[in-house]
């Protein structure tokens, strides 16, 4: 995910899910990823929908997020394991470094997913 798929995000799904009611402040507990950092994101929720984003401690969230821990930890495992498989193919590894666009990048992740 990126910034500009995270503000759809944003936009299509959490906005609908949490609903306009600004009366009551919301929280929202986000990963420590760059595009969760940003300045654009925080300000869209606490104006469409009246929350405050609290970031996680890195590397925390297998301690707060039970799914990482658990079957959520094995299945990114198999997503790493078909990740590798395809970067050993020719030159895919010089490929993804350089000129794979990040739409790309998400239906690859799609596929590794499915694989996995």
């Amino acid at each position: 995910m990126d910034s500009k798929i995270n503000m759809e995000w944003v936009s299509r799904t959490l906005v609908p899910g949490i609903g306009r009611d600004t009366q009551e402040e919301k929280v929202i507990f986000a990963d420590n990823v760059g595009f969760q950092q940003e300045k654009q994101f925080h300000e869209a929720c606490r104006e469409e929908v009246n929350a405050v984003i609290y970031l996680l401690p890195k590397n925390h969230s297998d301690k707060v997020q039970p799914i990482d821990a658990g079957c959520g930890r094995l299945v990114k495992a198999k997503i790493g394991e078909a990740m590798e498989r395809w970067l050993e193919e020719n030159d895919n590894l010089e490929l993804w470094h350089d000129k794979v666009s990040a739409r790309t990048r998400r239906i690859l992740m799609s596929k590794w997913t499915a694989q996995a």
